[in-house]
């Protein structure tokens, strides 16, 4: 059995369905950072990193 873990004073959990994107409202944005990503061969995670930041940034025009 694992470990329980303390629950701080003023916090309470709130506990999610597995999959609840109306709960989850960056899971809108995966589909449209995933496109940008998806057929590109990236030598590291910095670099998949600059390409989203990138992007993202674009979306906000």
């Amino acid at each position: 059995m694992p470990p329980r873990v303390g629950v701080p004073e003023g916090i309470s959990l709130v506990f999610l369905l597995p999959y609840s994107p109306e709960l989850q409202p960056a899971e809108r944005a995966w589909p449209l950072v995933s496109e940008v990503v998806v057929n590109l061969l990236l030598a590291s995670l910095g670099e998949m990193m600059e390409v989203v930041a990138e992007w993202c940034l674009s979306l906000q025009w």
